[in-house]
């Protein structure tokens, strides 16, 4: 399908449009595969020739991408999306010819690092949004490297982690070469009116951790938010590490966080209390393994239904969701119970066995809703129960497959 492009960039090359703002070349199915090393490419028309451009966007579509061809003094916006010839020391020559954008996405493109180890870095004092999707670590590291961007305010990443047990987001993301870069993570993380964090698991090796800081209320595109870190990893050891560095830009002084969690059939307790430590949790949705290897009933219900000496697990809890386990009586009896033990009427010694608090009741704060997501009619049971449990609070069920989670 190539030849139908030609004709169109050779018309571009040879007629100047002084008034052309926007220019998408989004490329077919057939050309985003059909490319292969060393045939000739498409030669994208001299940008000479749009003097007010302001949006360049291409989409998988190979072709030519370095100066005198392309030169984006004016363009404020650069998208690059499966441009998949395009090598990274043609981007540098790209960018350090672009001191005014303020939008740069990169999708897939360019997949390799440059052969050379030492590389200028590139100043974009007016880019407010940097988005490196699907990129491999190593690029997306190199990226963060190279181009400063003290003014940005929106950044996206999305990286696949190595399998090995050290390929951590520390030594492979956000790198001790990156550290201009730090500021800028400090204040994203003030921004955005909703901050979510959702870790779930496929499987032992099939992890991923998502962290979306963003203002709107709907479930937003991946092309959109303040900050979003989306990372598969292989290990419970490598979630704990992300959690970690993301921690390390937590400011001790300051207060902390409020998020949301989602946890998505984990098990570990002490991932739990990590956030629990370091972060608010205003809003904690739990689905539970159905697998045959889960712990039933899933430790982390165990663990918050009991107080230990410096509080209840999750005390700021306002707003929890449980995904009901099929069949599963034992875990739902487990939720029931933790509800029954946090907010009912009875009283309770912490698990250390401390003295001088068990004639009163260890304070929570009171769950304001409650929400169960199960197919359809199965959570009715285990509806009525919580709201014998908690009359005064707002329950519903919703569907498990509702991608608006909050």
């Amino acid at each position: 399908m190539a030849w139908l492009i030609k004709p169109l960039f050779a018309g571009l090359r040879s007629t100047a449009v002084p008034h052309l703002k926007v220019l998408t070349l989004k490329g077919s199915a057939s050309q985003r595969k059909g490319y292969e090393p060393g045939a000739s490419l498409l030669q994208l028309p001299a940008m000479t020739a749009f003097p007010k451009l302001h949006r360049l966007e291409i989409d998988g579509l190979p072709c030519e991408l370095y100066p005198p061809g392309l030169l984006l003094n004016h363009v404020l916006s650069l998208s690059l999306i499966d441009v998949i010839n395009v090598s990274m020391e043609q981007l540098l020559d790209v960018l350090q010819n672009s001191s005014f954008l303020e939008h740069l996405k990169l999708g897939r493109s360019p997949a390799e690092c440059p052969s050379q180890t030492t590389v200028t870095p590139i100043h974009l004092p007016h880019l407010i949004a940097l988005h490196l999707i699907f990129m491999p670590i190593s690029v997306s590291n190199f990226l963060l490297m190279t181009v400063h961007a003290t003014n940005c305010s929106e950044l996206l990443i999305s990286s696949d982690f190595p399998k090995s047990p050290d390929g951590v987001v520390s030594d492979c993301l956000f790198t001790s070469s990156t550290e201009h870069f730090s500021p800028v993570m400090q204040a994203l993380l003030t921004r955005g009116r909703h901050k979510d964090i959702e870790v779930t698991r496929s499987d032992a090796q099939r992890m991923e951790f998502l962290l979306k800081f963003h203002d709107d209320d709907c479930d937003d595109p991946l092309d959109h938010g303040a900050l979003r870190l989306q990372f598969r990893l292989h290990s419970v050891q490598q979630m704990e590490h992300t959690v970690r560095w993301l921690v390390h830009y937590l400011k001790p002084d300051t207060p902390k966080i409020s998020i949301r969690l989602f946890m998505d059939r984990f098990e570990e307790v002490h991932l739990m209390d990590l956030f629990d430590s370091h972060t608010t949790v205003t809003h904690f949705a739990l689905r539970v393994r159905d697998d045959s290897d889960a712990i039933r009933p899933n430790p982390i219900l165990v663990h918050m239904s009991r107080p230990t000496i410096s509080g209840w697990p999750l005390s700021e809890m306002v707003d929890f969701i449980y995904g009901v386990a099929g069949e599963d009586k034992l875990e739902d009896e487990a939720v029931l119970k933790m509800l029954q033990d946090r907010y009912g009427s009875s009283d309770l010694e912490p698990r250390d066995g401390s003295e001088g608090q068990s004639s009163e009741k260890i304070r929570t704060k009171f769950v304001r809703r409650v929400r169960i997501a199960s197919e359809e009619g199965a959570g009715n049971s285990m509806l009525s129960a919580v709201e014998k449990i908690l009359p005064g609070a707002d329950t519903s069920l919703f569907g498990s497959d509702d991608e608006a989670l909050w």
